[in-house]
């Protein structure tokens, strides 16, 4: 794979929801003001806005619905260049 391959790598909707409900999954969130969901472990803090935090996969619903998560990036593996 190239790198005009890679950047055209997009996340896969629906991804998460087809995981099992206990699993935990990783992400990148942008929240308001410092928030963290009570559902969500952060693992490394980026600024006051965005961190990298796990949860299970049943949460995600409720937090894409999170009035103050502004947005949360699901972690992929990416296919191994060669």
């Amino acid at each position: 794979m190239d790198l005009k391959s890679l950047s055209q790598l997009r996340p896969v909707e629906g991804a998460a929801e087809s995981l099992p409900p206990d699993q935990v999954v990783t992400a990148i969130f942008r929240v308001r003001d410092g928030y963290v969901p009570p559902q969500v472990a952060v693992r490394s803090r980026i600024d006051q806005e965005m961190f990298t935090g796990s949860f299970a996969a049943k949460h995600l619903t409720e937090l894409k619905a999170d009035k103050n998560v502004i947005s949360v990036a699901l972690n992929q593996r990416l296919p191994k260049i060669s």
